[in-house]
């Protein structure tokens, strides 16, 4: 005679249970406040924010490591489960059950992805546009890679060097020159900056590979010999 087994109250018309619903909400929340507590940890680790473009970076970093973060716990929390919930049992020799892929979970596993990623690029773009862009008022400098210095050559008007300035411990040749507030160049070994001050740095190395790099500023610049790289920021 055959059995019937009487309906599952906890299961709803599409065959998922409650237990499992709820399996995946908490699931789901334990993502987001991993994924949040991993991106609010990193401010104790990154250098300190020294240039207005480093505070745009770091709210994209930490975006990237929010959602980087839920999708690292996901997929080796599925790993682990997968390990341990289809483990072999003891006396098992088969293979296990041959199962088909699920277009459903396919398209959704796909689309998921694509969509973060679509949203991660605009973000980016925008944060890239902004550090790119020229600024108003932006003093150049130019600067020359050697293999073990820099010699930064700065090209400004006097009235932006300030009053302390006195002129007149300078040649009267150079005196006249500076009357009219002619451009006066400064060359250093040692990267001199204003805060608030936009620059547009013009860099080019000698006769190496270098790079210009300043963690504080979330900066860093590859230059190649031969080549005039440009970058901007704001101290």
């Amino acid at each position: 005679m055959a059995s019937i087994n009487p309906p599952n109250p906890h299961q709803n018309k599409s065959g998922i249970s409650g237990t499992t619903i709820a399996v995946i909400v908490v699931v789901g929340v334990l993502l987001i406040v991993g994924g949040l507590l991993i991106g609010l940890a990193t401010p104790s680790i990154l250098p300190v924010q020294a240039s207005a473009e480093s505070v745009q970076v770091d709210n994209l970093f930490h975006i990237l490591l929010v959602i980087g973060g839920a999708v690292f716990l996901l997929v080796q929390g599925m790993l682990v489960f997968s390990i341990w919930r289809f483990r072999a049992k003891p006396g098992e020799t088969g293979d296990g059950v041959n199962l088909h892929g699920n277009t459903t979970l396919e398209i959704v596993w796909t689309a998921i992805p694509a969509v973060i990623v679509f949203v991660l690029t605009i973000l980016s773009w925008q944060v890239f546009n902004s550090m790119i862009a020229p600024k108003q008022g932006e003093m150049t400098i130019q600067a020359n890679a050697a293999r073990f210095n820099w010699n930064f050559q700065y090209n400004m008007p006097l009235s932006i060097m300030g009053k302390d300035v006195d002129i007149t411990k300078l040649p009267q040749v150079a005196q006249d020159d500076l009357k009219d507030d002619n451009m006066i160049t400064l060359t250093s070994p040692t990267l001199y900056l204003m805060s608030g001050q936009p620059v547009l740095m013009q860099m080019q190395p000698k006769d190496v590979i270098h790079a210009f790099w300043i963690p504080a500023f979330r900066i860093k610049q590859d230059l190649l010999p031969g080549r005039v790289t440009t970058v901007r920021y704001t101290p």
